[in-house]
């Protein structure tokens, strides 16, 4: 197997990592609207997104599973590359110490 291969195997590991962990974050946000809001306070299953400007642009009736769509791609876009980033300095770092 050649460096590069074996860089590319690691940087995809890494990514995947990411993506795991941006999954959880969302997984866990998801789980406490649902336990911590609606199941003791009820209220409805969609939401609604709006920005908080006066004429602000409005996405209505998202159900559950849009949001968790729409939460995990702002946060990969806007997270993803650091996570990223870090995680692979992290690696290096150990490395070192080998």
């Amino acid at each position: 197997m050649s460096t590069i291969e074996t860089t590319n195997q690691i940087e995809v590991a890494l990514a995947k990592k990411v993506e795991e962990e941006i999954n959880q974050i969302v997984d866990s946000f998801m789980s406490d609207i649902k336990t911590k809001l609606r199941d003791n306070y009820g209220g409805r299953q969609f939401f609604d997104l709006k920005e908080r400007r006066e004429n602000g642009n409005s996405i209505t009736c998202l159900r559950e599973s849009e949001l968790k769509t729409i939460l995990y791609a702002c946060l990969s876009k806007r997270h993803g590359q650091n996570m990223l980033a870090k995680k692979s300095k992290e690696l290096i770092s150990k490395l070192d110490l080998l």
